[in-house]
């Protein structure tokens, strides 16, 4: 997760368009889900019936927290607002992550 943030090739309001899929400006669980689960590499479909139980609760965690005003959808304003804490919290635990990294090397 820390590499997905920490080398961005796509930046947060096309990431939000590409998960859009009906254009509403809104993301749906539906529409993360789909989105989510169409990254998923790993064709074995046992593996396939793990990451799908996975993703749908890391999903539940993920419209939780972008989800601001709590109306079931995620607005493009919440995501983009959202999206940029995400990116605080990350940059400051991937630091402490290299910090500690560092001294284990020592």
């Amino acid at each position: 997760m820390y590499d997905f943030f920490r080398k961005k090739t796509i930046e947060p309001h096309e990431l939000f368009n590409a998960i859009d899929t009906d254009e509403d400006m809104y993301l749906t669980c539906d529409e993360i889900k789909n989105f989510t689960i169409s990254l998923a590499t790993n064709t074995d479909e046992k593996s396939q019936l793990v990451q799908k139980e996975l993703f749908e609760k890391d999903i539940r965690i993920f419209i939780q927290f972008m989800d601001v005003d709590k109306n079931g959808v995620i607005s493009k304003a919440e995501f983009l607002k959202q999206y940029q804490k995400l990116e605080q919290i990350v940059d400051k635990h991937y630091l402490v992550y290299k910090q500690i990294i560092m001294n284990h090397k020592s």
